[in-house]
């Protein structure tokens, strides 16, 4: 375990240096007039621009492609480091303290490495039915009533809007 974490401490540090290697010559390409990462090389009539050295230039956006390629592949290894050291952290820590800790929470597959979920899932909304039962608001005879009122909405009122305007107070609109 000691081992994967030096490993990653590793990984960490060729990334941290990579990422100031790539400020530092984004700095370069963008300084001045520069023409950053993607800018034109040549002027409107094609000709090499005078300003600045493209052989510089070019020599620093091969640099920051393969920076680039290598910072991707050490984002891998650490992610997979990650992975492999969170699989020996649950497999040492035993039996003894996952049991202690109650059942352990439903995990998602992702890839290499499992996801924890966060919390469990809120409980479902209570139905159509029950809030008929409870007197809320429900269907009566296929119109919906809403909390509040006596009756069912006339039917050249649409029931959303009947539901608005009892409710427009209560959460000020149009007032």
């Amino acid at each position: 375990m000691d081992q994967e974490r030096a490993l990653l401490r590793e990984l960490s540090a060729k990334k941290e240096a990579m990422e100031q290697e790539l400020e530092a010559l984004a700095e370069c390409l963008t300084a001045g007039n520069g023409p950053g990462l993607h800018g034109n090389l040549v002027d409107r009539q094609g000709f090499p621009r005078a300003d600045i050295d493209i052989p510089t230039v070019r020599g620093q956006r091969q640099r920051v492609a393969c920076l680039m390629n290598d910072h991707k592949q050490i984002m891998k290894q650490i992610e997979e480091g990650l992975g492999r050291l969170h699989q020996l952290i649950r497999s040492s820590s035993g039996g003894s303290a996952a049991a202690a800790a109650g059942p352990a929470p439903p995990t998602l597959s992702h890839g290499s490495f499992e996801l924890a979920a966060a919390s469990p899932p809120p409980p479902p909304a209570p139905t159509i039915a029950v809030a008929a039962e409870a007197g809320t608001a429900g269907p009566t005879n296929g119109v919906l009533v809403p909390p509040g009122a006596e009756q069912a909405p006339s039917s050249d009122i649409p029931p959303l809007l009947a539901f608005a305007r009892v409710h427009e107070v209560r959460f000020g609109w149009g007032v």
